[in-house]
């Protein structure tokens, strides 16, 4: 078996558990979407239809992504080709949600800082600002994801060049 490279090993890991935390924490966000209630859901004003809509449509895509990523990574631990591959398809569709989703998601918390006062309003203006920041590690998670499975020590480990395997040899 090809050596792995240390930025392989890295990504896998992080890979494996930001897949799991999203795997895990995503269907719980949208419990409270679909049957808000606590102490919470007395500051939170009505969601508006169109914006559960796509907050299920979303979170649907988040579980996807996250089989896709945990999927990948689990393959990158194990150097597989198609592995590489499929983490770079996982950012380049991630980076679409991102870019998609941030604005739906600023433009209602935009309209929902604007309809009420109080904690509501300050939690929106919170929204805003955690959606920008939001983005901006989304850009930099993705587009390093690219930047590492483009590297040539991890190309040609996944690739099986460093001991002359054929490219899709099992590892397991």
């Amino acid at each position: 078996m090809p050596q792995r490279p240390t930025l392989a090993t890295v990504v896998a890991i992080l890979g494996m558990l930001y897949g799991a935390s999203t795997l895990a924490c995503t269907p719980l966000s949208l419990l409270f979407v679909l049957a808000p209630s606590g102490p919470l859901a007395e500051f939170m004003p009505a969601m508006p239809g169109w914006y559960k809509t796509f907050a299920v449509i979303s979170g649907g895509l988040a579980i996807l992504l996250a089989l896709v990523l945990l999927i990948g990574s689990v393959g990158l631990w194990q150097l597989r080709s198609s592995s590489r591959k499929l983490l770079i398809a996982w950012a380049v569709l991630s980076l679409l949600v991102a870019v998609i989703s941030t604005p739906v998601s600023l433009i209602y918390t935009r309209q929902m800082q604007e309809g009420v006062g109080g904690p509501a309003a300050a939690g929106a203006l919170s929204g805003l600002i955690g959606g920008v920041l939001g983005l901006g590690f989304c850009l930099v998670l993705y587009g390093g994801m690219i930047f590492a499975m483009t590297r040539p020590a991890i190309i040609a480990a996944c690739e099986g060049d460093e001991v002359g395997l054929p490219a899709e040899t099992p590892v397991w």
